[in-house]
């Protein structure tokens, strides 16, 4: 248990990424502190994000990691439009100090009209915060920067996929050598419960599909690992699942003790803002979640488009993460003093 307790102490810290001041700040050096890993080496990433709220604050995690090296960032339609998201992305990269390469990819599904979140993420997808920059923009397509730096990386690239799983399935149809190429996809994607879908596996049930079955290991963080209703929360403090902590906090803290970005997505409606989270955590802390057995995953493409289907399996690379035990409230106090 004492283990337990010191590695999710240790993803919390991950998460809040102190750097000795606001990162928000124009003019000043941004250059983020780097914090602790459980990885025996540095591990070359790609994330994939429809930069909405969540995803956001995954990315300024990632950032904060000394395990993980950002090769670049993908951009694909999700909760926003592809031009809101890349806008979004290039303004955080820039008033944040992410010194990588950002790629735009897929403005629609395969094969579907797009859907969007603005209920949960706000009309610009981050709760109406307001940034300026522009971060570096690759002059090549997604699916080509994940081919090239999967060959540049020698067969260790993972991809840590926040959004709809749209710009990783052109890629591995586009050029199927990259099965051998790409060491693993972590996305946060799908749910457990088969009668319901998760909004990135509703979005491009197709895309979701054609990853699964591409050969490349992937372990699917899913909905359930922060799957708390605020009004289940009781007042005595019980440990929160950190999908609503927001929430919560938003009712227990006073709004102006809030740095801006993180008032900002409290007041926003957003219930998920630790769910892309997870995901890059459980890529830095690999006992962040409980592993499951591997599985054999089935995504429906038709009458309940984005619901899985999951099965026991001797032979798959598939993992569905679905259990977590951290404390949503500890991570945000944490997250408070930090941004």
């Amino acid at each position: 248990m004492k283990r337990l307790l010191a590695m999710l102490l240790s993803a919390s810290i991950l998460l809040c990424g102190c750097s000795g001041g606001k990162g928000g700040d124009q003019g000043e050096d941004t250059k983020p502190q780097t914090l602790g890993t459980a990885l025996p080496e540095t591990i070359p990433v790609i994330i994939d994000v429809d930069t909405g709220t969540d995803d956001a604050l995954a990315l300024l995690a990632a950032n904060k990691s000394d395990g993980l090296e950002i090769r670049g960032i993908t951009v694909v339609q999700g909760c926003v439009d592809l031009q809101q998201a890349g806008e979004n992305t290039r303004k955080l990269s820039s008033t944040y100090g992410i010194d990588a390469t950002i790629a735009l990819g897929a403005e629609t599904p395969l094969k579907r009209d797009p859907i969007r979140d603005i209920e949960h993420h706000g009309e610009d997808g981050l709760g109406g915060y307001q940034m300026t920059g522009q971060g570096k923009l690759s002059e090549l397509s997604a699916v080509d920067f994940i081919k090239q730096e999967a060959e540049r990386c020698d067969g260790k690239l993972q991809i840590i996929a926040l959004g709809p799983l749209t710009n990783i399935a052109q890629a591995v149809e586009t050029y199927p050598e990259l099965e051998k190429k790409i060491a693993r996809i972590i996305a946060a994607c799908g749910n457990t419960d088969p009668s319901k879908a998760e909004f990135n596996a509703k979005n491009d049930p197709e895309a979701l599909q054609i990853v699964l079955q591409s050969g490349i290991p992937v372990d699917l963080v899913t909905w359930q690992v922060t799957n708390l209703n605020p009004e289940e929360v009781p007042d005595d403090k019980a440990p929160l699942m950190p999908v609503n902590a927001f929430r919560v906090a938003a009712q227990r803290e006073p709004a102006s003790s809030l740095d801006p970005l993180y008032r900002a997505f409290s007041e926003s409606k957003v219930g998920n803002q630790e769910f892309s989270m997870m995901a890059v955590s459980y890529a830095n802390f690999p006992g962040y979640l409980d592993l499951p057995e591997l599985v054999s995953v089935t995504c429906n493409t038709t009458d309940n488009p984005g619901a899985l289907t999951i099965e026991e399996a001797e032979q798959s690379q598939i993992k569905c993460l679905s259990a977590s035990s951290v404390d949503g409230l500890q991570i945000l106090g944490l997250i408070k003093e930090c941004y």
